[in-house]
C-alpha cells in the first residue's frame, strides 16, 4: 500500500477526530480572505476620494494585523496537532512495532496533514468568497456608497495572499509534526495516553481566602474604572488592568479548590443522577486549566468590549453628524485680515445661491483655568499655576448673548438668558464641562479688559456648540451680556450655510461651485469645513473601528474557543475508562450523555460568564472615554456581539460535544 493511499484511508477513518482541526482552519482561512479582500470589494463601489483614501489606510492596517493573525493561527494549528498526535499515539506505536520506519510514519502524517490542509483551505476559501459578498454590502452601507454598480467579486490578490500565508503556516506545522514523530520513542508513544496532567490539591481554607481576595481585587478595579474615571491617570488605568488580570487568575485558582466543596454542600443536587461524577470532572479540569481559563476569559472580555464599542461608535457617528452638524458649510475668517468689501460680496453671493445662512462674530477674551485633580483655579490674565501636577487650559472665545441665541436656534439648542452683570459658559465636552460646573457653582467672578466684573448667571455650564463637528468637542465659549464686547476684541467672523435640497451628485457640484466663489471673494485669511468632509472623516473612523475590532475580536474568539474545545476533547479521550466504568455500574447512555453535556456546558461557560461580568465595568469605562464618538442605545451592538459569539462559540461547543460523545463510546 502506498503512503498516499494509506494516508487517505487513515484520514477517512479519523475524519471525525479532525472536526475541530478542520473547523478552526476553515474559519481562519475564511476570515483571512474576507478581510484581505476589502480593497478589491470597494473597487466596484461609487466612493468619494476621501473614502478611498481611508480604505487605503484601512487596508494597510489589515495587512499589518494579518501577520499577527497568521502567527495566532499557526499556534492554534500546532496546538491542535498536539492533540491529534496524542490521540493517535497508539496507532503510530503499532506502526513502529510492525516494522515501519519513523521516516515512513512521518511521511504518512505529512500526507494526512497536507490533505486535511487542502480540504480546509478549499472550504475556507469558498466560505470566504461568499462571506465577502456580504462584507461588500456592509462596506457600501458603512460608507453610504452607491450600490448600483455592485457585482459578484472574487479577489485574486486576497486568494494568493491567503494561499501563501497558509502554505507557510503548514510548512511550520509539517516540520513540527515530523520532528515530534522523529524524536519520539516507542515506549513514550505507547504510554502517552496514560500520562495525565498533575493536579495540585488546595486546602479549602486557602481557596476561600483566595476567592475573597479575588472578589476584593476585582471590586476595587471595577470601582477605579467606573466611579473614579474623571480623575483617572494612565498609571491608575494600568494598575486597574493589572488588578483585573490578578483578580481573574485568583478567582479561577480559588474556584478550582472550592468547586467540589460548594457542590457537595447542596446534597439534593450533588447526589442526583451523575452530578457527583460531573462535578468531580469539572473540579479536575478547573484545577489543571487555571492559566488557560484566565487567559481565555481575558481574551473574551477584550473581544466583547471591542465589538460592542466599535458597533456603537458606528451608530453614534451617524447620530452625531445629524446632531452636531446642522450646516453644510462653515467659513471662519480672521477679522483683522479680511477686507470688509470682500466679505460683503461673499455674503451677497451666498445669499443668491442659498436660502439659509447665518453670520456671527466671535470676540477675544475669556480666562485661563489651571487644574489638578478636582481643584481648579481661574485667572483672567492667563497666568498658569506653575507647580508639579497642574496643567492649564484657556477659554479665549467670547460671544454676546443675543448672538449666541441666534446660533443656538440654528443648532437646535436652548437659548441663554443673562442679566447685564452675568456670564455663563457654553460647552458640550464632558471633561471641561465638569470644571466649568465647579467654577460657576462657586460663584467665580470674571472681567475682561478692566470692565465691570460679571458673576455666574447659571449654576452649571450650558450644553451647546457654535461650530459644526461630528462629535461633542466644544471645549467652551464664554457668553456675556450684549454690548460687553468691543470692536478691538473682534477676532473672527463665522458664516454657516445650509445648501438647498439636492441629490448626491448635484450637491457635490453645488458645493464645488460655492467653494470656488469663496476662494475668489476672500482669497486669503480664512478656513472652511464642510459637512461632506466631516461625514467622510467620521465614517472612516467608524470603518477603522468596526473592521479592526471584528478582525482581532473574531481571531481572539476562535483562539479561545479552539483551545477550550481541544482541552475538553483531550479530557474526554483521557477519561474513556471512567465512562466505561459508569456503564458497568448501570448508567445508561442517556444519563452519561447528559452528564457529559452539563460538564462541557459549565466548562465552556465559566470563562465566558466572568468575561461578561468584566465587560460591564469595561463598557462603562469605554462609554465614558468614547462619549463624544459613541452614543445611543447599546442594544444593537450587544445583539451583534451575541450573534457573533453565539454562532462561533456555539459551533465549537456542539462539535466538541458530539466528538466527545463518540470518543467515550469507543
Amino acid at each position: 500500500m502506498t503512503t498516499c493511499s494509506m494516508s487517505f484511508r487513515n484520514m477517512k477513518k479519523s475524519i471525525k477526530d479532525y472536526a475541530i482541526y478542520f473547523f478552526t482552519l476553515m474559519l481562519g482561512v475564511c476570515l483571512f480572505y474576507v478581510f484581505n479582500s476589502i480593497e478589491t470589494q470597494t473597487t466596484m463601489l461609487a466612493l468619494s476620494k476621501d473614502s478611498r483614501d481611508i480604505i487605503k489606510l484601512l487596508v494597510q492596517m489589515i495587512n499589518t494585523i494579518s501577520v499577527f493573525v497568521a502567527f495566532v493561527l499557526g499556534f492554534l494549528i500546532i496546538y491542535a496537532s498536539r492533540f491529534m498526535l496524542k490521540r493517535r499515539s497508539g496507532e503510530f506505536a503499532l506502526y513502529l512495532i510492525l516494522g515501519m520506519s519513523k521516516r515512513k510514519v512521518a511521511r504518512i502524517l505529512f500526507a494526512e496533514t497536507l490533505m486535511i490542509g487542502c480540504l480546509s483551505l478549499i472550504g475556507g476559501l469558498l466560505l470566504g468568497v461568499f462571506t465577502s459578498q456580504i462584507t461588500s454590502v456592509f462596506v457600501g452601507k458603512l460608507f453610504e456608497a452607491n450600490m448600483t454598480k455592485y457585482a459578484f467579486i472574487f479577489s485574486m490578490k486576497a486568494f494568493r495572499k491567503t494561499c501563501l500565508y497558509f502554505a507557510l503556516i503548514y510548512v511550520v506545522v509539517i516540520i513540527f509534526n515530523t520532528l515530534v514523530i522523529s524524536c519520539s520513542k516507542l515506549i513514550r508513544l505507547m504510554q502517552v495516553k496514560r500520562r495525565n496532567e498533575r493536579t495540585i490539591r488546595i486546602h479549602p481554607a486557602i481557596s476561600v481566602i483566595g476567592f475573597l481576595l479575588s472578589i476584593g481585587i476585582l471590586g476595587y478595579a471595577y470601582r477605579m474604572v467606573c466611579f473614579d474615571l474623571k480623575y483617572i491617570s494612565s498609571e491608575s488605568l494600568s494598575f486597574a488592568i493589572l488588578l483585573g488580570v490578578i483578580g481573574t487568575f485568583l478567582l479561577f485558582w480559588s474556584l478550582a479548590g472550592l468547586l467540589l466543596k460548594f457542590a457537595s454542600l447542596a446534597k439534593g443536587i450533588y447526589y442526583k443522577g451523575l452530578n457527583s461524577f460531573t462535578f468531580r470532572q469539572l473540579a479536575s479540569q478547573a484545577n489543571t486549566n487555571v492559566v488557560a481559563m484566565s487567559v481565555i476569559c481575558l481574551m473574551f472580555f477584550f473581544t466583547i468590549c471591542v465589538l460592542i464599542s466599535s458597533v456603537n461608535i458606528k451608530t453614534g457617528m451617524n447620530r452625531n453628524i445629524k446632531k452636531y452638524c446642522p450646516a453644510d458649510l462653515e467659513i471662519m475668517m480672521d477679522w483683522e485680515g479680511t477686507d470688509a468689501n470682500r466679505l460683503k460680496t461673499l455674503k451677497e453671493d451666498i445669499a443668491e445661491r442659498t436660502e439659509d445662512s447665518l453670520t456671527f462674530p466671535i470676540y477675544r477674551g475669556g480666562f485661563l483655568m489651571s487644574m489638578k485633580g478636582r481643584e481648579v483655579i481661574v485667572d483672567p490674565k492667563f497666568k498658569p499655576v506653575r507647580k508639579d501636577g497642574w496643567y492649564s487650559y484657556s477659554i479665549s472665545d467670547v460671544m454676546e448673548v443675543s448672538t449666541y441665541n441666534e446660533v443656538a436656534k440654528y443648532f437646535g439648542n436652548q437659548p441663554v438668558h443673562l442679566a447685564d452683570d452675568e456670564y455663563t459658559i457654553v460647552s458640550n465636552y464632558h471633561f471641561t464641562s465638569g470644571y466649568f460646573n465647579e467654577i460657576l457653582s462657586k460663584g467665580q467672578r470674571i472681567n475682561f479688559d478692566g470692565k465691570k466684573e460679571l458673576k455666574p448667571g447659571t449654576k452649571t455650564s450650558v450644553e451647546g456648540s457654535y461650530q459644526i463637528s461630528t462629535n461633542a468637542d466644544n471645549f467652551g465659549i464664554v457668553i456675556v451680556p450684549d454690548g460687553y464686547c468691543t470692536e478691538k476684541n473682534h477676532e473672527r467672523e463665522v458664516i454657516l450655510v445650509k445648501y438647498p435640497s439636492l441629490e448626491r451628485k448635484e450637491r457635490a457640484a453645488f458645493e464645488k461651485e460655492l467653494l470656488t466663489t469663496v476662494r475668489k471673494d476672500l482669497e486669503d485669511h480664512y478656513i472652511y469645513d464642510t459637512k461632506t468632509a466631516l461625514a467622510d472623516s467620521s465614517i472612516g473612523l467608524a470603518a477603522f473601528a468596526v473592521f479592526i475590532a471584528l478582525y482581532i475580536g473574531c481571531i481572539f474568539l476562535i483562539s479561545g474557543a479552539a483551545i477550550l474545545a481541544i482541552k475538553e476533547l483531550s479530557d474526554s479521550a483521557d477519561n474513556k475508562e471512567r465512562y466505561a466504568m459508569l456503564r458497568k455500574l448501570g448508567a445508561d447512555d442517556v444519563m452519561i450523555h447528559k452528564a457529559l453535556f452539563r460538564q462541557m456546558a459549565i466548562f465552556f461557560l465559566m470563562p465566558l460568564i466572568l468575561a461578561i461580568i468584566h465587560s460591564v465595568p469595561g463598557m462603562i469605562f469605554a462609554r465614558k472615554i468614547l462619549e463624544e464618538l459613541s452614543g445611543g442605545p447599546l442594544l444593537p451592538a450587544v445583539l451583534v456581539t451575541i450573534a457573533i459569539f453565539g454562532s462561533v462559540y456555539g459551533c465549537y461547543f456542539l462539535i466538541t460535544y458530539f466528538t466527545s460523545k463518540r470518543m467515550i463510546k469507543e
